[in-house]
């Protein structure tokens, strides 16, 4: 039998980012995008796709590690709904 488990997010920092952000972090997976955004405010903001061509959610955040910590969390969950835990013993 082969056990699986949930790969974690690999991030990458923009370096093009619009005149309205500051910083942007992405991670792209085959079935979904996540991104972390801070704005010329410094307020940061999280928004994650599992469509090709609309944002699904998001929201505002306190930090970079906050909002990727946030986005894990979603990842972890859509991808659980497909698991099947195996019978002990």
């Amino acid at each position: 039998m082969v056990n699986y488990r949930i790969k974690p997010l690999e991030w990458e920092k923009e370096d093009e980012v619009g005149s309205d952000l500051c910083e942007k972090h992405e991670a792209l997976t085959p079935i979904a995008g996540f991104r972390v955004e801070q704005w010329q405010s410094g307020d940061w903001a999280y928004h994650f796709c599992f469509d090709e061509y609309y944002d699904d959610g998001g929201g505002m955040c306190e930090s970079l590690e906050d909002g990727k910590s946030i986005c894990e969390k979603i990842w972890e969950d859509k991808l659980k709904k497909c698991l099947i835990k195996e019978k002990e013993g």
